[in-house]
């Protein structure tokens, strides 16, 4: 419901333009490798090594050990890489010598990256006792020496493949661990995993698709060069004769040339240089797996954690006018308090308000107001360093005193939330549709994948974004900030919450866009019939827009009352001093 023709008119303030413009489309991953020459030779060499690998049953068929050929024979047409001193073809023996290495490298890899990313994301994203655990743990394996463990282990257990690889394995995930955990400590608060939380997502489904698909780049380049490291162990502990009996080695090739350096040159040559190969190839694919896989180049520091809640039950307070007999959302006494190293500083400071059903109650102050703290203290998306009192109230339910998982069932069904960044509200490496569809999926789980899908579709629609469907597969950065913002509101109303929370969703537009979105959040609560807490610091929305309206200064309410009232006739100075300072049409018109 907008207010009068008279009050619209004279709090209408003009804002800049200032809308993100299109972003150009997403390479494929090898196109941007083959734009960089580091990229392009790792590629190269990385490939030819893999090829060997994988074709060593073709390229040697027979067996690597037979001894059927004259010794020290010097390159030539029948033997491409000359014989040994027992007459095995070294072509052969080198070949299926890459396919042991590369074996390894595969197999280890593979399961440090299952622990150290596990680990390493479990302790970040969770801190405490488990964060503490799992540090501790790093440093223990990190004091014991890999190879000396290595060369005890495999010669009194046997040096077969098997546990070559498990022992690899099982010591390699430290630093990756760590990297990880690092990661994923600077994402947990970012503005994308707190819209997952807000929606209702799961930890274990805030992990597996919102926090590592983001650490992977980091994760990929530890990997690899773990995995050049696991190339050079591989062969060294083959040189000193650890290693399978039944497996040709490249170190245990270079072992057998030693005394044959003068004589037979390409003994020691060609198993070498395969082993230079691969670690080269490796070294430089890790230089470029950063840029080339994340598909933003920024990664923004936050203070990570969850705040901590305290209900308390609360007497009666003053609230604003209502226009129904029960309140949806019901908010009294609400602090909020933050602890920093010169104190605790209190962002809110007693604020209570009652939001009934399909109104819209617009709070409006100047930035540090304590807006958006109010709003993240509903949903239990503060950090750690936060501390919360009071009583909010959704019905019947206090939010504050629900346990965490009750608490996350609610989020996207009764409560929702439109944040005000949107580039960095969605998620930078998942397409717009899937982040859609993953809030349907989180709590209607039975509907699988294609449903969710069209469903997306569908919201997308509705939301106005031209061409859904094709908008659905666009990555975040395709997007212009208007379209954006349309995304957020797709995800927050995928459930049907009851109240919609929208933290200043026309910051950083141009008046047009800023205009569409202020439309597209009517239509779809006209739609679904929720009531929506708007914060702003734009008056001009707020007259617009809202029924009623909540003027905050320095964590408190200040004035309360209809948008007519509130606008027209304030009592309070700061309110008088904030309708000052607009750029009004009639006093421009007097100039």
């Amino acid at each position: 419901m907008s207010v009068s023709a008279e009050a619209a008119a004279v709090l209408r303030a003009a804002d800049p333009d200032g809308g993100p413009a299109s972003s150009p489309g997403r390479r494929s991953v090898l196109r941007r490798l083959l734009h960089r020459p580091a990229g392009v030779v790792g590629l190269l060499l990385t490939g030819v090594v893999g090829a060997v690998a994988v074709l060593a049953g073709v390229l040697a068929s027979g067996d690597p050990f037979a001894t059927g050929h004259a010794a020290l024979q010097a390159p030539s047409a029948v033997h491409l890489f000359g014989t040994d001193n027992l007459g095995r073809d070294l072509f052969g023996a080198v070949v299926h010598g890459v396919r042991t290495s590369m074996t390894v490298v595969v197999c280890v890899t593979a399961l440090s990256a299952i622990i150290g990313i596990s680990l390493g994301a479990v302790a970040g994203y969770v801190g405490g006792i488990v964060d503490h655990a799992v540090l501790r743990l790093t440093e223990l394996v990190q004091t014991i020496p890999r190879f000396f463990l290595a060369l005890l282990v495999l010669t009194l257990f046997g040096s077969s493949q098997r546990n070559l690889v498990l022992l690899l394995g099982l010591t390699s995930w430290t630093l990756l661990a760590r990297v990880v955990r690092a990661e994923t400590m600077s994402l947990r608060n970012r503005e994308y995993v707190e819209a997952a939380r807000s929606y209702g997502a799961s930890t274990l489904r805030i992990l597996v698709r919102h926090v590592v698909p983001n650490v992977l780049p980091a994760a990929a380049v530890v990997l690899s060069l773990n995995a050049s490291r696991i190339v050079l162990l591989e062969a060294g502990l083959a040189f000193l004769g650890v290693s399978d009996p039944d497996r040709m080695s490249l170190g245990f090739l270079v072992n057998n040339a030693q005394q044959f350096l003068q004589q037979a040159w390409w003994m020691s040559i060609f198993p070498g240089v395969a082993i230079m190969i691969a670690v080269l190839g490796i070294n430089l694919l890790a230089d470029v797996l950063d840029d080339v896989l994340s598909p933003v180049l920024r990664r923004d520091l936050v203070t990570p954690g969850s705040a901590s809640r305290t209900a308390q039950v609360q007497g009666p307070a003053e609230a604003g006018t209502g226009v129904g007999p029960a309140p949806l959302l019901s908010v009294r006494d609400l602090h909020v308090s933050f602890r920093t190293d010169a104190g605790t500083v209190r962002a809110v400071d007693g604020v209570s308000f009652d939001l009934f059903p399909h109104e819209v109650l617009g709070v409006v102050g100047e930035s540090g107001c304590g807006k958006t703290a109010t709003a993240l203290a509903v949903l239990d998306l503060l950090p750690a360093t936060a501390t919360v009192t009071g009583q909010v109230r959704l019905r019947e339910q206090d939010l504050l005193a629900l346990p965490p998982e009750q608490l996350r069932r609610l989020r996207g069904t009764g409560v929702a939330m439109v944040f005000q960044d949107s580039l960095s509200a969605l998620n930078p490496v998942h397409r717009v549709g899937r982040q859609v569809a993953e809030a349907v999926l989180v709590h209607h789980p039975d509907a699988g994948r294609r449903r969710a899908a069209a469903r997306a579709v569908e919201l997308l629609d509705l939301v106005g974004l031209p061409d859904p469907r094709a908008a659905s597969r666009a990555f975040p950065h395709e997007l212009s900030g208007g379209m954006r913002q349309r995304v957020l509101i797709a995800v927050a109303i995928a459930n049907d919450p009851d109240v919609l929370i929208a933290d200043e969703p026309t910051t950083a537009l141009d008046v047009t866009t800023q205009a569409q979105v202020l439309e597209v959040l009517e239509r779809v609560r006209a739609r679904t019939g929720a009531a929506m807490l708007l914060i702003t610091h734009d008056l001009g929305v707020v007259a617009g827009t809202a029924d009623r309206v909540l003027v905050m200064r320095e964590g408190r309410v200040v004035e309360s009352g209809t948008v007519d009232d509130v606008l027209l006739r304030p009592t309070h100075p700061y309110t008088v001093g904030l309708l000052g300072a607009l750029v009004r049409p009639d006093a421009q018109a007097g100039r």
